[in-house]
């Protein structure tokens, strides 16, 4: 019998829709919280690990749930793009590049 011992990449019932919806109170609590420890979450509660980008979509759509719309989530990342010293983990003088899709 062979047993596969690494994450699956392919996940029928867990898209963007889906992945949004068990990271929303994650992203609640901090949204200044990494894509790369959503993919950690994830990858530990179902041993799937998502692309960067659906992962980063499932953020976004996160925000957008959060402030009822894109105009109030964009006001919030265009705030930590320019406001980067309000994160208090982070060193100052870190740059910060967001772009859009």
């Amino acid at each position: 019998m062979c047993v596969a011992t690494g994450f699956s990449r392919d996940h029928p019932k867990l898209d963007s829709d889906m992945i949004t919806s068990i990271i929303l109170s994650m992203v609640k609590v901090d949204p200044r919280i990494a894509v790369s420890i959503l993919i950690a979450n994830i990858r530990s509660q179902f041993n799937y690990m998502p692309s960067y980008h659906k992962m980063w979509i499932a953020k976004y759509n996160a925000l957008e749930k959060m402030h009822s719309g894109w105009d109030t989530s964009n006001n919030e990342i265009r705030e930590l793009e320019y406001y980067p010293q309000l994160n208090d983990r982070e060193a100052s003088g870190t740059a910060h590049i967001i772009s859009t899709i």
